[in-house]
């Protein structure tokens, strides 16, 4: 039976009140900070309450005048803008169910790990995202490829990740 994400993920909104912590500088094209070099594909892995969740497919990619993070697959997705941020990536978008109620604000900090990878922490959820360069390890043929969380249930992946 598919629970909405707020009751798997426990998902609180947070009031924001003044800021959202580290400050985007501007469009990443126009900074060799942080974010030079970060276009590519990623595995991402979702921890709520200690849970670390099977990774799945990730995309950082340019996409006109700016660079865009998206969560390509798996029942929980997420969206938005990338920008370089003071030591690291400043995230704002959303986060989203393809077929759920469970659409919000999404706005965050992706911190270098210390391992290669990126640790995302958000102001209005309480998960927290880590992100690696790919390795196509991904959450396999049925929960996160091609049945539940995959083409099956959110539709097809993007033409420049099938190379």
């Amino acid at each position: 039976m598919f629970r909405p994400a707020s009751l798997r993920f426990g998902l609180v909104a947070l009031a924001a009140c003044g800021g959202r912590g580290a400050q985007a500088t501007g469009p990443l094209e126009n900074h060799g900070g942080t974010a030079r070099g970060v276009t590519g594909a990623y595995a991402c892995s979702i921890e709520d309450s200690g849970y670390r969740y099977k990774p799945f497919r990730c995309v950082i990619r340019q996409k006109g005048e700016r660079l865009e993070l998206v969560k390509l697959d798996g029942s929980q997705r997420f969206e938005g803008e990338v920008r370089d941020g003071r030591g690291g990536l400043v995230f704002s978008g959303r986060f989203y169910c393809p077929f759920g109620d469970c659409t919000q604000e999404l706005h965050g900090v992706f911190a270098p790990d210390g391992g290669g990878g990126w640790k995302g922490t958000f102001s209005d959820a309480k998960f927290v995202v880590w992100m690696a360069r790919a390795s196509g390890a991904y959450g396999g043929a049925t929960y996160g490829g091609q049945g539940y969380g995959g083409v099956g249930y959110g539709g097809a992946p993007p033409a420049e990740l099938d190379n």
